[in-house]
């Protein structure tokens, strides 16, 4: 009995930390990138999205293979599949995060140029003036 339920303890544990790694948001940058370097986190982020478009691109191949040829998995393709679809759906959720991220990055790139060349400018101009 008491085997029994050590056994469903570290169950519910094992399953709890498989599950938690699947709501994982985007992930923060590392401590060596500077938070104001938006060209280093761009680039994170960009080669975070090629990491996630390959892993989708293989569940994309296993999920055809098991289309293809469902009858040599029988009924436990089915679930297969039903898994690999889910795989690539959460994929293609973080790929599309880690863009929007190198996205923003960029972007406030771009803003800090042009806040440093206006305020450059006007250095300029109270010269001349």
């Amino acid at each position: 009995m008491k085997a029994l339920k050590i056994s469903a303890i570290l169950s519910v544990l094992a399953f709890g930390l498989m599950t938690a790694s699947a709501f994982a948001e985007v992930p923060a940058l590392p401590s060596h990138i500077n938070p104001n370097d938006h060209v280093a986190a761009a680039t994170y982020y960009e080669n975070l999205a090629k990491e996630e478009a390959a892993i989708v691109e293989k569940y994309q191949q296993d999920l055809e293979e098991h289309e293809d040829h469902a009858y040599v998995y029988g009924r436990r393709g089915q679930d297969d599949v039903s898994h690999l679809r889910a795989n690539i759906r959460e994929h293609e959720h973080q790929l599309e995060e880690d863009l929007a991220q190198a996205e923003l990055h960029k972007n406030m790139l771009t803003v800090d140029q042009q806040a440093k060349s206006t305020s450059s400018n006007s250095i300029n101009a109270a010269a001349i003036q």
